[in-house]
């Protein structure tokens, strides 16, 4: 990938990140994010192939983020991991729409994430 094609790739997932957290995946459209970034339909099919492999690298993203917000260190107690998730879904406002959705790859990955962290804190109750 050239150097041009890098950049324009990081701005694709900007715009499409910044329209995921105003609405979920139901707000992303191709042609949203064309006329954001003043770019053409055709070259962001181009750099992505199709609109789910670019909601994937958007939903990898947010899900970082998400994940960063939670687990810098070890949370004490129940109510202190719930504090956390406010900040954590604050931060990324486009998972609450898909967890609200049902969108079951949401949960999952969100899932993932967050049964560890209730492992650590209730071991006795949360063990696999």
């Amino acid at each position: 990938m050239t150097k041009t094609s890098t950049k324009k790739r990081i701005f694709i997932v900007e715009y499409g990140y910044e329209l995921f957290n105003k609405g979920g995946f139901s707000n992303i459209t191709i042609n949203k994010i064309a006329k954001a970034g003043h770019f053409s339909v055709m070259s962001i099919y181009y750099i992505f192939n199709s609109k789910k492999a670019l909601q994937n690298e958007i939903l990898s993203i947010a899900l970082g983020s998400f994940k960063s917000k939670l687990s810098y260190k070890t949370a004490k107690s129940v109510s202190e991991l719930n504090e956390r998730l406010m900040a954590a879904f604050k931060e990324v406002p486009g998972l609450i729409h898909e967890v609200i959705c049902n969108n079951e790859v949401v949960i999952n990955r969100l899932t993932g994430i967050v049964a560890p962290l209730l492992a650590e804190i209730c071991p006795h109750r949360y063990q696999s």
